[in-house]
Formats: structure tokens, sequence, C-alpha cells
């Protein structure tokens, strides 16, 4: 028994040498076919080979299209890259414009107040000159019997009345006076650049803070003539 497994098992790997020292024979798709077969067989090749042509010069073609779309998007990208620049500058520039414009602002708010405060102080000046003047002139309508004598009796502690002792000073200024001050120079200058302000500010209203201010400025622009009024007439005064 054994020993015919030994032959067996023999014949096998020397079958199994002679399968493995074959020369491998190339298989090809003509193997087998006859000529019309073989011709019909070239045709779907060449067929096949028209449609993959076909297929790749439609991709070339895309691929062109791919790439001449890409150079017009570099170009927007390119313009977009160089206005947005340009907008960068104008954006710093404004609000360099912005920050001058806010300081000029802040000055000439500061000199309406000062005028403002001054044309008060003139006004309660004014005001108060009228009543001592008028005050004067009651006093001196309501004449005493000793009105026109002096107080000299003729001892030496009385002081000698002079010319100057007899003169009134006057702390007060009179109505000519006030109606120059109110028109100088210095007073034109101020009310001159406030109107300009007052302009500039109602045609640019984005620098107007809150509704409270431009309510403020459309008052003082419809009635400017007649709260500077009172600099034409100089006994003109703030109380009624």
């Amino acid at each position: 028994m054994e020993l015919e497994e030994l032959i067996e098992n023999t014949l096998r790997r020397k079958h199994l040498e002679e399968m493995l020292s074959r020369p491998e024979r190339e298989h090809t798709p003509l193997e087998g076919m006859d000529a019309d077969q073989i011709k019909r067989f070239v045709l779907f090749l060449y067929e096949e080979n028209q449609n993959k042509r076909g297929q790749l010069d439609e991709m070339i073609a895309r691929l062109d299209e791919i790439g001449k779309d890409l150079k017009e998007a570099n170009k927007k990208i390119n313009s977009l890259t160089n206005a947005l620049l340009k907008a960068n500058s104008k954006a710093e520039k404004a609000s360099i414009e912005y920050k001058l414009r806010d300081k000029e602002y802040k000055t000439l708010e500061k000199m309406y107040h000062a005028l403002v405060e001054r044309l008060s102080l003139m006004n309660a000046q004014v005001y108060s000159s009228s009543k001592s003047l008028k005050g004067i002139d009651r006093k001196k309508s309501c004449k005493g019997k000793h009105d026109d004598k002096d107080d000299f009796d003729g001892t030496p502690q009385t002081p000698v009345p002079t010319e100057e002792a007899a003169e009134q000073p006057q702390d007060h200024l009179s109505p000519e006076e006030i109606y120059k001050r109110r028109n100088d120079a210095q007073t034109e200058e101020v009310i001159e650049k406030l109107r300009n302000r007052l302009y500039d500010l109602l045609a640019n209203k984005s620098e107007i803070s809150s509704d409270l201010m431009l309510r403020a400025l459309n008052y003082l622009h419809t009635f400017w003539e007649q709260i500077l009024a009172y600099r034409n007439d100089g006994e003109i005064t703030s109380a009624a």
C-alpha cells in the first residue's frame, strides 16, 4: 500500500513539473476567429477609438474653457483687490477728515458757547444799566429844597467841593457804545464763523449726533435774524 502511494505521488510530481516547464502561449482576441469575424472586430475597435477620441476632444475643449474662465476670474479678483485697496485708502482719508472736522466742530462749539455767554453777559449789563439810568432819572426829577446847595459849611473838616467830585462816575455803557460793541469786528467775525459752521452742519447731517441737536440747528437757522435782532439797537435788553 505504501509503495502504491509513493508511485502515485511521484507521477503527480512529474506531471506538475512538465506543466510548469511548458512555454506559455500568448492569447490574442483574434485567436479562433475567421476573416469576417476579424473584420467586424476591427470595425468595432475603430468605432470605439473614434468615440474615445471625440470624448477626449470634448474634454480638451472643456479644459480650454475652464482655463479661460480662470483667467477672467483672476482678472476680476485683481480688479476687486485694487478696488478694495482704493476703498481702504479712501476710508482712511475719510477717517482723517472726520477727525479733523470733529476737532473743528468742537472748537466752533466752544466758540459758540463763549459767544452765547458773552452775549448773555452783555445783555445783563445793558439791562442793569437801563435800570440804573432809569433810577437816576427818577431821582433827578424829584428835587428837594436843599438839592441846589452843597454840603460845605466853612469848617476845616468839610472837604472843599471840586469839579471832579461834582461829576458822577459813569460805570455803564451808553446805548450808542452798546450798539458799537455788538457790531464790532470781533463780534462780526465770531458770528460769521457760527453762520458758516451752521450751514456746514445742515448740509452734512451725518456730523449731527442727535435729533435734539438737529432741532436746535434748525431753530437757529429759521430764527437767525430774530435771534440777532438785538444787535440793531443798543437800547434793546434781555428783559421783557
